[in-house]
């Protein structure tokens, strides 16, 4: 992952995806396809893009990706920028003990 210019997740369906958070936190680019939990992972065009379901919208949104080097850059930094720790989910777990 630590060189890869972006992350795909081409999935039908995520309840949250690792590995999405994982290239989130290295500050690469993700394109993550429009499934159910999508919108909890990737605020799109901010951290991340989220596009269709399929062959043609996953190759719209990499080609997307490949072809726009700032818009890279942009989700990059805004993925270094953003704690994606999960400390606030484990404290409302621990209250319910």
């Amino acid at each position: 992952m630590k060189e890869a210019d972006v992350y795909v997740q081409p999935s039908r369906y995520e309840g949250k995806a690792v590995t999405v958070g994982e290239a989130q936190i290295l500050g690469k680019p993700v394109l993550i396809t429009n499934y159910p939990t999508a919108g909890s992972q990737v605020r799109d065009g901010v951290d991340g893009l989220v596009c269709n379901q399929g062959p043609k919208g996953i190759a719209d949104g990499l080609e997307v990706m490949i072809t726009n080097e700032q818009l890279r850059h942009k989700l990059s930094a805004n993925c270094l920028q953003r704690d994606y720790r999960n400390h606030e989910e484990l404290l409302k777990l621990y209250t319910l003990a």
